[in-house]
């Protein structure tokens, strides 16, 4: 199975660091469309 890095990846979390991190580990394994929300309102 491939992955497709080039659809888009949301990430919703209230703990602004734990966004971060994601957002950084996601970048670092070649994705690059990522958008984040703090909470499932905004998202």
């Amino acid at each position: 199975m491939s992955l497709d890095y080039s659809i888009p990846v949301l990430v919703v979390d209230d703990y602004q660091t734990m966004v971060r991190i994601l957002r950084n580990l996601l970048k670092q394994v070649g994705f690059k469309d990522v958008d984040d929300a703090s909470d499932g309102t905004a998202a």
